[in-house]
């Protein structure tokens, strides 16, 4: 692993015009990535497959998911990445705004990590985060450690980190937008408008 940050960004030919404003929400970031995966899913495979692809072809110390669908705040790498080092977390997740809905969480925000697995569960936080691109790796990445792809990919990861001990981190500060559209695919490629 070199040293860095990389955005990963799985996405469909049919939400073009959404990718792009997730793109400029990444150029337009107070600490710039060193690296931008865009990983198209020409197969119909689903999110979870093409999130794993980008996954692979990361070389950089952190990763940072993004939906195409959605948008970074101009200070979430800055704050995200401090907050890592500031903690020594292998992941921190941020809160969100979102847009177009209500927020389904509102319990959790500024919560301890350690409440969410205590009173809650664990608790299943949406994937756009910052985490050590090893211990995703560790932890079998968007496939889990059975190795299998599937929905949920991003709870999936959640329950592998808690398995093995990663250190989790919630930083309660909202650095990224959520679309609520009504377009969800919820990752399966049935539900997408081809």
């Amino acid at each position: 692993m070199i040293p860095g940050v990389s955005v990963i960004i799985p996405t469909v030919a049919p939400r073009a015009n959404t990718l792009q404003r997730a793109l400029a929400s990444v150029t337009a970031q107070t600490l710039q990535p060193d690296t931008v995966i865009v990983q198209e899913d020409t197969e119909r495979e689903g999110a979870a497959a093409t999130r794993q692809r980008a996954q692979d072809r990361v070389v950089t110390e952190y990763t940072c998911p993004l939906d195409d669908d959605d948008e970074l705040l101009p200070m979430h790498l800055e704050h995200l990445l401090a907050e890592v080092q500031r903690t020594n977390a292998d992941l921190v997740f941020p809160w969100y705004e979102v847009r177009g809905g209500g927020d389904p969480m509102p319990e959790a925000f500024g919560r301890n990590w350690e409440d969410y697995l205590t009173e809650f569960g664990p608790y299943q936080f949406p994937v756009t985060f910052l985490a050590r691109t090893e211990v995703i790796r560790d932890a079998g990445g968007w496939r889990g450690m059975d190795g299998t792809v599937a929905s949920q990919e991003d709870w999936v990861l959640i329950l592998s980190l808690v398995s093995m001990g990663a250190k989790i981190v919630h930083l309660p500060e909202r650095t990224w937008l959520w679309m609520h559209h009504g377009a969800n695919s919820s990752g399966r490629p049935e539900n997408i408008r081809w």
